[in-house]
């Protein structure tokens, strides 16, 4: 059984008490599936590749209505409903670079993708 010692009183070199710790419970594992063991399990869809071929001009000309629409388009995994709510109480400056952000994890998500089939990677430059 393991303990845990715990030093009490003024002196605690002195006193000692010894209290058992519960037993240590297994970590519940995911469900495995061909999903999520996969990441590349399915190609990227036609909205990420049109995110990902955005040209920095174009981003920088977009209001902010087209630069929400182009964050919210991506539907990237990482990003949670919270955060995209928070997208409407921007600035322009930080939906921009919220928008390079986006196209940038696209790019690296079809890069993955295609070099994990052995292809070339579309998007050298960021790789």
């Amino acid at each position: 059984m393991r303990t845990m010692n715990l030093a009490m009183g003024a002196d605690s070199s002195r006193v000692v008490r010894r209290f058992p710790l519960e037993p240590r419970r297994p970590v519940p594992q995911k469900p495995t599936s061909q999903q999520s063991d996969n990441p590349w399990g399915r190609p990227p869809s036609p909205v990420m590749l049109s995110v990902a071929r955005q040209p920095d001009t174009k981003i920088v000309r977009m209001d902010r209505s087209d630069l929400i629409d182009l964050i919210r388009g991506a539907d990237l995994p990482p990003v949670n409903e919270e955060t995209m709510e928070r997208l409407d109480w921007l600035d322009r400056a930080d939906l921009e670079r919220l928008a390079f952000l986006t196209r940038r994890c696209c790019r690296n998500q079809i890069n993955s993708y295609y070099q994990h089939l052995g292809r070339p990677a579309l998007f050298i430059a960021d790789v």
